[in-house]
């Protein structure tokens, strides 16, 4: 019988840098609390030996394996536009199981998350990444990074509304009030009530569209995401990605501000 040893937590080990739930997580296997979870079930091991303490810490010469298989650091980020279907949840794995990023994961061979969010009835571009330092930058609020969305309405809004529209208007049960944005008619009112917007926001809060729509009565019929900063759907179709270039991603984080570094 082979016999394991279990290393303990030691006190010793200063020069070691890195906890080992957060190298699993940097690494792309899984978050940090999910990193945890391997430790204390004696699935990781150092250098050969069974690691059970989540504060264990590991440098650039320790070998760290999960369940047998060798742990390597991602040597580059991944960056994607991701054209999501209506009907599919911005999660990684949607515990009701509803249809989900998951499927996305597969076909990638790894660990990427969604910078902002598109609910379920929405649809259009998303950004994928493992780049703590890019999805901390796009979504600060101070940040202002414009998404763009085409809108289908009914009932339409008259130039009044407009116009309080792009001003701002009270949501979340009237405890916020929007900044400022700009709203422009595409269509004319169809016989049966519809109209098409281009709405432009520098903020993002929940369904925040829709409720701004909901606030003068109308219903929001279709909502597609066509532009996150310079970064534009163009031609994908739902389901379809692509990776982005280095020149993307460089006029996209322009203007942005710079904020520490997520750990996913």
């Amino acid at each position: 019988m082979i016999q394991v040893d279990i290393i303990p937590v030691s006190s010793d080990m200063n020069e070691i840098k890195e906890r080992i739930q957060k190298y699993l997580s940097r690494c792309g296997v899984c978050s940090r609390r999910e990193g945890e979870g391997l430790v204390l079930a004696g699935r990781v091991s150092v250098n050969g030996t069974i690691v059970t303490e989540p504060g264990f810490k590991v440098g650039a010469d320790d070998i760290v394996t999960l369940d047998g298989g060798i742990v390597r650091e991602i040597a580059e980020h991944v960056y994607l536009a991701y054209y999501k279907p209506r009907g599919v949840v911005t999660t990684l794995k949607d515990q009701s199981g509803r249809p989900d990023l998951s499927s996305l994961l597969g076909k990638l061979g790894r660990r990427v998350f969604p910078v902002g969010r598109l609910d379920l009835d929405s649809e259009g571009l998303l950004i994928l990444t493992d780049d703590g330092d890019l999805f901390n930058r796009l979504v600060h609020p101070r940040s202002h990074v414009e998404k763009e969305y085409l809108v289908t309405v009914t009932p339409n809004l008259n130039s009044d509304e407009l116009r309080r529209f792009a001003d701002g208007v009270p949501i979340m049960d009237s405890t916020y009030v929007t900044r400022e944005c700009s709203i422009m008619p595409l269509s004319q009112p169809s016989p049966s009530g519809m109209t098409r917007y281009r709405v432009v926001l520098r903020e993002g809060k929940k369904r925040q569209i829709r409720e701004m729509f909901h606030y003068f009565g109308s219903k929001v019929v279709v909502l597609k995401r066509v532009r996150i900063g310079s970064l534009t759907l163009n031609e994908l179709k739902p389901g379809e990605y692509r990776y982005l270039n280095p020149g993307e991603i460089e006029k996209l984080l322009q203007g942005t501000v710079y904020v520490p570094k997520t750990d996913f």
